[in-house]
């Protein structure tokens, strides 16, 4: 039933699904551009298409009361998002404990503007010894899917180039709203004046 109203809401929107091959059971999933509420909602559909499910993360309070377990059903996951440093050992926990868990994360942390990406989805890859997958997303052309698998190396300019290469054809629903994809951190290692030779 998900997948035919998924194949329908995507068919009607004038969507292409690519082909999905080599997706791993364990990943996590970086959602760019991130410009509108929609995003995640077409990514899912995608999931819907496939047979798959994604995950996402969530402020606890949101956990709280009787909507927990349908939240949890839709796939959050709850963090305690006061903690940076124990966010990325609280999800590299659950990817630990769990079998499949496809997470799905807009790196800018938000859908407006913003000058570098936030670094949790790729501390949280490293920490929990999964690979990054870079969804497809292209707005533009109409086409959608789950991209390229990243096996992060810790070499942090290394491994977002490649991401930069692999994201070179999204494009959000508003372009204007697009981040460019550098990690803070990133544009420090950058800026480093090189080791002296001893």
């Amino acid at each position: 039933m998900l997948k035919a109203l998924a194949d329908l809401g995507l068919k009607l929107r004038g969507w292409t699904v690519r082909p999905m091959v080599g997706v791993p059971d364990k990943c996590v999933v970086i959602c760019y551009p991130h410009t509108s509420n929609w995003d995640l909602m077409v990514l899912q559909a995608v999931a819907f298409h496939f047979g798959i499910h994604l995950n996402w993360l969530g402020k606890k309070q949101i956990f709280s009361f009787g909507i927990g377990p349908l939240m949890r059903r839709l796939g959050g996951i709850p963090v305690d998002r006061s903690a940076p440093q124990g966010l990325v050992k609280q999800v590299a926990a659950e990817f630990a404990a769990a079998r499949t868990l496809r997470l799905c994360i807009p790196p800018e942390g938000t859908r407006s503007k913003v000058d570098f990406w936030k670094s949790g989805f790729y501390r949280i890859a490293l920490e929990a010894g999964v690979p990054l997958q870079v969804a497809e997303v292209n707005y533009q052309t109409r086409t959608v899917g789950f991209g390229v698998t990243i096996h992060p190396t810790g070499d942090m300019v290394a491994d977002m180039d490649r991401v930069r290469a692999a994201l070179v054809n999204n494009r959000g629903r508003y372009p204007e709203l697009e981040s460019p994809p550098y990690l803070k951190d990133e544009g420090a290692t950058l800026a480093a004046p090189p080791k002296a030779e001893a």
